[in-house]
């Protein structure tokens, strides 16, 4: 590969990072980097990149050094956050229907505030997905007495592990995503989705294998599930879903991030990866005379 060229596709893939004040090391700059290239390539090239921040084996954009200590204080927030989930993913994990349990957002890449909040990505058996949503929440009302707030703002059904939008946004939010549970689905949409090749031809696998797994106890989620297998699960399902979407379409007319059906709640009613997008669109124009 041309230095050029690893070079313009490392300034992008920090670009991308800054918008999050987010510095990169070398395996991750590889993991997220827009071409294929190996880590002893993308070393060689960052020793020649003399404008970029560094510290302690961090990159980031040019005046950027604010961002590493952000980066030390969000990892020691994030230690926090995931011995306080554990229980809680472990729990979601159990809830009747549900397949696959991930990780999301700020939490899965450590970048998460004192503040902040738990993002999942669930995935449900078909026929039961704004059932499962009920009981998460219902969930959330209990965690949020122990200072832990669950986002379950992504629920799809075994039947719609392809992403439609194929755009970098969500390529990063896949390759991103840390599974918890349910590995042999999480295999699945990473199969379906192989398009996230042509963004991040890097990105295999699972992107944090230290996390420690959830064994979901079968025996016992099929006993839970048993009241609900029938006829009164199905219009119990039928119902909360016209009533979630009929509200969520009455209180957010103009979300353009939100989509609702049988087989999928993607409630992400703040646009964030429309601004997202934008934001890394401004960087890049900023940086043109670099990428050239």
């Amino acid at each position: 590969m041309g230095e050029v060229k690893l070079k313009k596709a490392i300034l992008e893939t920090l670009a991308y990072s800054d918008i999050f004040e987010y510095p990169l090391d070398t395996r991750e700059i590889q993991r997220y980097l827009g071409c294929v290239a190996t880590e002893a390539e993308i070393d060689r090239a960052l020793r020649q990149m003399a404008g970029l921040a560094r510290n302690n084996g961090h990159f980031a954009l040019p005046d950027r050094t604010g961002h590493f200590s952000l980066r030390e204080e969000r990892s020691q927030a994030a230690n926090v956050f995931w011995r306080k989930t554990h229980l809680w993913s472990w729990l979601i994990a159990h809830i009747p229907f549900v397949r696959m349990v991930a990780i999301t957002g700020t939490l899965a890449v450590d970048n998460v505030e004192d503040n902040g909040d738990v993002d999942y990505l669930i995935v449900t058996e078909p026929e039961r997905l704004w059932l499962c949503r009920a009981m998460i929440l219902g969930l959330d009302r209990i965690s949020r007495w122990f200072g832990v707030t669950l986002c379950p703002n992504y629920l799809i059904t075994t039947n719609a592990l392809h992403f439609e939008d194929h755009s970098l946004f969500t390529a990063r939010e896949l390759t991103q995503m840390v599974p918890l549970s349910g590995m042999s689905v999480y295999g699945e949409i990473r199969k379906k989705n192989n398009w996230v090749n042509d963004w991040l031809p890097n990105a295999e696998g699972i992107p944090r294998p230290e996390i420690r797994l959830i064994r979901v106890i079968k025996s016992l989620q099929a006993l839970l599930e048993l009241p609900l297998r029938n006829s009164l699960g199905k219009k119990l399902e039928a119902w909360e879903m016209e009533r979630k979407i009929s509200k969520f379409h009455s209180q957010n007319p103009n979300a353009i991030e939100t989509s609702f059906s049988a087989n999928y709640c993607k409630g992400h009613f703040d646009g964030h990866g429309t601004s997202t997008q934008e934001a890394y669109a401004s960087r890049l124009e900023s940086l043109k005379d670099s990428l050239v």
